[in-house]
């Protein structure tokens, strides 16, 4: 038995394993495992039938337990889960590599091992020391700049997305990971201090403060980069929106709804639970998952608060004011809210602008680069609000869509900065 596997690579580029020297047909058991930025184990095993050469070659050759449709090289990192029994989220930290061991085995024979390294980026540098108030990370290329600035806001899960902003540093940008969220439940975002953070950080003598400012969101992170691109329109040019919502929306608990962001220029309404009016949504939302030891599923809360509220358009947040250009992705089974539907009312209402829009079939709420990398497990559920929130979709489904963001958002920046391929 021969194993082959590039020994370092990308965290993001394809990892093609080869094993040849088997018998025609034979079955081969693959078995891919890591440890995360946490210390947390994580491992697969897929089963592959040799080819009449006696070959499997996973970039090429479906598993007998394909769940997905086409070969994809990245698969078998895919259906990676923690061997804690939990379903965590996997950590990457900063420029931190992640190491992989990968081992062949066929039944009654001696089994191949090798160990993969793939990095975050071999061409990019941390920015340090960053101003006061901008709590966070920021990377850009090791090389002269100054650089175009990208400003990442994460989800409702909080924190630094630390090896997100390394990656996509990558590309020929600067970006900051800008730590936003409220960790303690009635907290707020204050969007003036936002958009005061936004002023200072291009000072920075890395930042090519004659540019305006790409921001790149998912879920309460589009929704924020939406809100303050279209109340800077001379400050903010391109804008990634992951899983978007198109109105201003408050905390979902089924007892209260304190606000989640506030500050001058903002929506008149925000969309609120819907309370007594639609108390299923309540039980199906929090108190059944609750009981049964599940995550929160969001989505119909959302849908009936949205329904329930009289004046959604008080709600709306007024893309048209951004100039642009805007790319919108989704995925058609969000399990938070119909980030589609919503989409394309985004797409609609910002008519003004140059406007990109996907929807990944299949695909959850964790669908947008570089918050989610095509070469690393799939993700289920999130932490968020204090509790652990489903995010819809399947691993395979989610895998292929964060391969197809990844492609989009790198063309979008460079494109709206107009940098060289």
């Amino acid at each position: 038995m021969d194993l082959q596997v590039t020994p370092i690579s990308g965290i993001n580029s394809p990892m093609p394993i080869v094993v040849s020297g088997l018998a025609p047909g034979a079955n081969l058991e693959l078995k891919v495992k890591t440890v995360d930025a946490a210390n947390r184990l994580f491992s697969s095993t897929t089963v592959f039938k040799a080819n009449s050469d006696g070959v499997v070659d996973t970039s090429k050759h479906l598993p007998q337990d394909a769940g997905w449709v086409t070969p994809s090289s990245l698969g078998v990192l895919w259906k990676m889960m923690a061997q804690d029994g939990k379903d965590a989220t996997f950590a990457v930290d900063g420029l931190n590599p992640m190491r992989v061991e990968v081992q062949a085995r066929v039944e009654g024979e001696k089994g191949k091992g090798t160990h993969v390294t793939r990095t975050i980026s071999r061409r990019a540098r941390e920015i340090t020391p960053l101003p006061v108030s901008c709590k966070g990370r920021a990377f850009c290329p090791d090389e002269p700049g100054p650089f175009p600035l990208v400003v990442l806001f994460g989800g409702a899960g909080g924190g630094v997305d630390s090896a997100s902003a390394a990656v996509l540093a990558h590309h020929g940008v600067a970006v900051f990971s800008y730590d936003y969220f409220p960790r303690k439940k009635g907290g707020v975002v204050d969007v003036d201090a936002v958009r005061r953070m936004l002023r200072g950080i291009r000072l920075l003598p890395e930042i090519d403060s004659s540019l305006p400012v790409a921001l790149c969101g998912t879920g309460r992170g589009a929704e924020l980069a939406l809100l303050i691109a279209s109340l800077e329109p001379n400050l903010v040019g391109a804008v990634v929106a992951h899983s978007p919502t198109d109105v201003l929306s408050a905390w979902p608990d089924k007892d209260s709804q304190p606000d989640v962001f506030v500050g001058s220029g903002l929506p008149k309404v925000t969309i609120k639970a819907p309370g007594k009016q639609d108390v299923a949504a309540d039980w199906h939302a929090f108190i059944q998952p609750k009981l049964k030891g599940q995550p929160w599923r969001l989505r119909a809360y959302y849908d009936s608060a949205r329904e329930h509220t009289k004046d959604i358009e008080a709600a709306a947040i007024e893309v048209e004011k951004m100039s642009g250009p805007l790319l919108l992705t989704a995925g058609s089974e969000d399990a938070v809210w119909d980030s589609a539907s919503m989409s394309l009312t985004l797409q609609l209402r910002a008519s003004d602008v140059e406007v990109f829009r996907y929807v990944a079939k299949g695909a959850g709420h964790n669908v947008g680069y570089p918050f989610y990398f095509p070469g690393l497990p799939a993700q289920k559920t999130m932490n968020a609000y204090g509790y652990r929130i489903a995010l819809g979709g399947h691993s395979v489904t989610n895998g292929q869509a964060s391969v197809d963001s990844r492609v989009q958002v790198i063309s979008f920046l460079r494109s709206a900065f107009g940098l060289e391929d």
